[in-house]
């Protein structure tokens, strides 16, 4: 088995994995409950690519770097590695660094509020492997059309109000 789905991730059509959760019974909650455990079981059975492995490692230990000491460090080529990432991973590795980098930006400023601090987003920005903070507002907007400041409050937000003392709520609402 290649994937979790018996095929490359590269390869799962766009319409969804072919996971048979319409022949799971019960409530919502019960096949959800039920297609994770089939995931589960899936997942155990997959071959890893352990040179993928090595350099996700190496991107999330630094995620500027380019993508041919990232590949150096698995014993690839960058051409290999790119190939190879797409069919582990389901992405290419420009929308999985991005993906990595909003990720970690988004840890960071949220981390920032719960010690009642402001975001300092220039430098969440440069901790996240971006440039400047303007890089990271762009791609905010373009993985997901909101730069992070909406994204934080929605996150905020889609806690219990009781979490954040009423003077951090107010300064999230504005």
């Amino acid at each position: 088995m290649t994937g979790l789905f018996g095929v490359a991730a590269d390869e799962v059509p766009l319409a969804g994995a072919p996971i048979e959760v319409g022949q799971l019974d019960g409530s919502v909650t019960e096949r959800l409950a039920g297609a994770l455990a089939l995931v589960r079981a899936r997942a155990g059975q997959c071959q890893v690519d352990e040179r993928v492995r090595i350099a996700l490692a190496a991107r999330h230990a630094a995620p500027g770097a380019p993508v041919d000491r990232h590949a150096a460090q698995a014993g690839l080529s960058e051409r290999q590695l790119r190939r190879r990432f797409g069919a582990a991973v389901g992405l290419r590795l420009k929308s999985y660094a991005r993906v990595v980098r909003l990720h970690q930006a988004l840890a960071d400023a949220h981390a920032a509020v719960a010690k009642g601090e402001h975001p300092n987003w220039a430098a969440i920005a440069v901790r996240s492997g971006c440039y400047d903070q303007s890089h990271l507002l762009a791609e905010f907007r373009h993985a997901v059309g909101a730069p992070p400041t909406t994204l934080l409050a929605d996150v905020l937000f889609s806690k219990p109000r009781t979490e954040l003392p009423p003077s951090r709520l107010a300064q999230h609402r504005k």
